[in-house]
């Protein structure tokens, strides 16, 4: 009877080592499993900021696109309104040159008169 009690309490000791560890481990892995969980917390939150980034980022430059396409808009009818005046002062130089020639005839003819009177 005694050495079963020996035994008995030997594997009592035993199993109250293994119990210690076993709960030693699962500190650690709760432990371990606290950090895992803040990291993630971290990694989720660097995630959502860095999606923030990219939707701000894609709203300025769909704005800039927009902007752009307005500049473009301008300049197209900048150019056409260049042109438009390009030939307006083209028929107005013309005009004038006609007005020249004239004068110049008015004024051979009017010299002419004089001369024969």
């Amino acid at each position: 009877f005694m050495l079963k009690l020996s035994d008995l309490t030997e594997q009592v000791e035993q199993y109250k080592e293994e119990y210690d560890c076993n709960q030693k481990e699962i500190e650690q892995l709760r432990y371990d499993l606290e950090n895992s969980q803040n990291a993630l917390t971290v990694s989720n939150q660097r995630n959502r900021n860095q999606a923030d980034t990219i939707s701000e980022l894609r709203e300025y430059f769909q704005q800039v696109a927009g902007e752009l396409d307005v500049a473009r808009l301008h300049e197209k009818l900048l150019i056409e309104e260049k042109s438009s005046l390009e030939t307006k002062l083209s028929k107005i130089a013309i005009a004038l040159k006609t007005q020249e020639v004239r004068i110049a005839k008015q004024t051979k003819l009017e010299e002419s008169q004089k001369a024969e009177l």
